[in-house]
């Protein structure tokens, strides 16, 4: 099995590189947090190409949905859940 880790940080400003993690995930935070679509940004940002981002929320709001669709190459929404894979820079 390979080695996973996992920490803490504020959602909106995550202290890691870009394409740093194989996937995010945030399940049920957006009550603590001020600016849905900058966490999940930063959920976008921080894996690696091809890596898989998933949000679970009770409402995704628009803004979350917009964040999210800009960057990675598929996204899925089902009522709570959204899943992405990341895409590469150029579109890939």
């Amino acid at each position: 099995m390979p080695e996973a880790s996992s920490g803490g940080a504020d959602a909106c400003h995550l202290l890691f590189r870009d394409s740093t993690f194989d996937s995010t995930y945030g399940v049920t935070v957006r009550q603590h947090i001020g600016h849905t679509e900058a966490a999940v940004a930063e959920f976008a940002r921080v894996p690696r190409p091809g890596g898989r981002v998933l949000v679970v929320e009770p409402e995704l709001d628009a803004y979350a949905k917009e964040a999210m669709l800009a960057r990675p190459s598929f996204v899925e929404i089902k009522n709570t859940m959204l899943f992405a894979t990341v895409g590469q820079e150029n579109g890939d």
